[in-house]
């Protein structure tokens, strides 16, 4: 995922989702003139925010190890 100051990468399962046997369909729509990072891009992911320096941050986690 590709932002103004910064990439994200992004894994198989940030891009694709299973939705039945065999069945995948890609985790992205097209817009006209707005952009969504919506849930399945942020699995995995912890995201900071900011609010002072107007800055979100992502940094890449197994979220299944967290209590």
């Amino acid at each position: 995922m590709h932002f103004i100051a910064a990439d994200v990468p992004l894994s198989k399962e940030n891009i694709i989702w299973p939705t039945g046997q065999g069945i995948w369909c890609l985790a992205f729509r097209p817009t006209e003139d707005q952009a969504f990072y919506g849930n399945v891009a942020q699995t995995n992911f912890l995201v900071g925010y900011d609010l002072d320096k107007m800055i979100v941050s992502f940094k890449a986690t197994d979220c299944t190890k967290m209590a």
